[in-house]
């Protein structure tokens, strides 16, 4: 994913596979009939609950080789890469565990899914060669690499 800030607050998304749309940062975010497009949508909406008045307009490419549909979470990574992307972007301040929900909640208003966590933690938190121990209620994570050999 490619961010840029914009001096206005028009939001710019545009996807190689699956097509380009345009929101206003200032206005309400309805949910979309374009499926896709509510994972970013979702995301855009629960920052600016938790950070009022901090997103601006932004442009944002969008280019990936996971399958869509595939079962290996092509959907936490998109939201978790928008969210990690205006999270840098902006400056926000948000932790790791913050981008989670946030991710996992825009599934849960825009998409339609009830989601748990997992797909998400995973594309934050995860690092090659590495093994976690994690709750989702409180977020805890515990790495065990001290007992385990990769």
């Amino acid at each position: 994913m490619w961010f840029k800030k914009k001096d206005n607050s028009l939001c710019r998304i545009n996807s190689e596979d699956e097509g380009a749309f345009t929101f206003d940062i200032n206005k309400p975010l309805q949910i979309s009939d374009t499926h896709w497009e509510n994972y970013v949508l979702g995301v855009v909406d629960g920052i600016v609950k938790v950070r009022p008045g901090k997103l601006g307009g932004f442009d944002c490419v969008i280019s990936s080789e996971l399958p869509i549909g595939a079962g290996i979470s092509s959907s936490a990574a998109l939201e978790c890469g928008v969210a990690k992307g205006l999270n840098d972007l902006f400056d926000l301040g948000l932790s790791n565990f913050e981008l989670i929900e946030i991710s996992r909640m825009a599934e849960h208003n825009f998409v339609g899914t009830k989601c748990g966590v997992m797909d998400q933690f995973a594309v934050t938190m995860g690092k090659r060669k590495s093994c976690y121990f994690s709750t989702a209620r409180p977020y805890t994570t515990n790495s065990l690499m001290q007992s385990l050999r990769l």
